[in-house]
């Protein structure tokens, strides 16, 4: 048996956070059940979303935030994440994280899907995932955290009073290992490899969400699942992301004929909250229609998403056509507490 102060499940950019905040004032322990490396923020494309502007507000955050969600959102938690958000960016900052400039030295802030202002922060283009987690992995290697790959978290230890207590963990040869902690977090993601088109890595299973349920915990609006418009769409297979950004740059969604099909949809035509624009597009693909991001429009197009280019090149596409076919597919699990 193993003992800790605290254990984080999990290897994203919420785990490594939570486990970094929590090993100023305890020993921290971390597992993941492939490497620290292989999880869907190591794999986001688009960026984090701030009111920083001098023309943005919080306020105006928050409206998009509920309207976006149909105002199905718990208000509170969206106000602690549209206030606290411009802090929590100064502190990346300060701690080295680097986002894009511009010439000048002012950050480049980019518009998505739903927001009525430019407040995303990029890093190297479309790759900010990558560059938070490899932060966040440095501030990890200079910490007393012990990080345990490999070992896939298959039971939570329940006390007497109902408290979570440990966890068991099982290697690749077999061997089960116990570890105790005075407080265990479950940061292990959603489930999108239990659908068929997906942009999340194949380690995101819904195991953390199972676990918990298998413990007793309530879960709740498990049918909420986000699908994200446009995953790269070539022979019938969905071959990764292609990031909102390249919308929020101007690419317009377009059928074979290059007819725009966000024209008479909602007002904010490309940029509609994700929902709309999923089931516009898979609307067209039901009726036998291909459906295309028309970048033409986009000048540079490898040097500002290498992410995206790169994965077009690597799936057989010729950006010099200035189309890239696109589907929706399984992105975030918006329910689960």
């Amino acid at each position: 048996m193993v003992k800790a102060g605290i254990i984080v499940i999990g290897s994203g950019i919420a785990a490594l956070k939570t486990a970094l905040e929590a090993s100023k004032h305890k020993h921290v322990i971390l597992i993941t059940k492939s490497k620290i490396r292989h999880s869907n923020s190591y794999l986001a494309q688009g960026g984090i979303a701030a009111a920083i502007s001098d023309r943005d507000r919080v306020s105006y955050h928050k409206k998009d935030t509920l309207e976006a969600g149909q105002r199905y959102n718990k208000e509170k938690a969206v106000e602690i994440l549209v206030e606290e958000a411009p802090s929590v960016i100064a502190e990346l900052i300060r701690s080295g994280m680097q986002f894009d400039h511009d010439h000048d030295g002012t950050l480049m802030l980019g518009m998505e899907g739903a927001h009525s202002e430019r407040r995303i922060l990029h890093s190297h283009g479309d790759s900010t995932g990558k560059y938070i987690m490899e932060h966040l992995i440095g501030c990890l290697k200079n910490s007393l955290i012990t990080v345990v790959e490999n070992a896939a978290a298959v039971e939570l230890i329940i006390g007497k009073d109902d408290s979570c207590i440990g966890v068991k963990t099982l290697d690749k040869a077999g061997k089960l290992v116990t570890y105790h902690a005075e407080r265990t977090v479950l940061a292990t993601g959603g489930c999108g490899s239990l659908y068929h088109f997906t942009s999340n890595s194949q380690t995101v299973s819904g195991d953390g969400i199972a676990l918990a349920f298998k413990a007793g915990a309530k879960v709740r609006d498990m049918e909420f699942i986000q699908f994200h418009p446009t995953l790269l769409f070539i022979n019938g297979k969905a071959e990764g992301l292609v990031s909102e950004a390249v919308r929020g740059d101007g690419a317009r969604l377009v059928t074979e004929m290059g007819r725009p099909i966000m024209e008479d949809v909602h007002a904010m035509k490309d940029l509609a909250p994700r929902h709309i624009v999923a089931q516009t597009i898979f609307s067209y693909l039901q009726r036998g229609e291909k459906v295309f991001l028309d970048i033409s429009m986009i000048k540079d197009f490898k040097k500002r998403f290498p992410t995206v280019s790169s994965l077009c090149e690597k799936s057989g596409l010729d950006l010099k056509f200035g189309k890239i076919p696109v589907a929706p597919g399984n992105h975030f699990l918006m329910g689960g507490d």
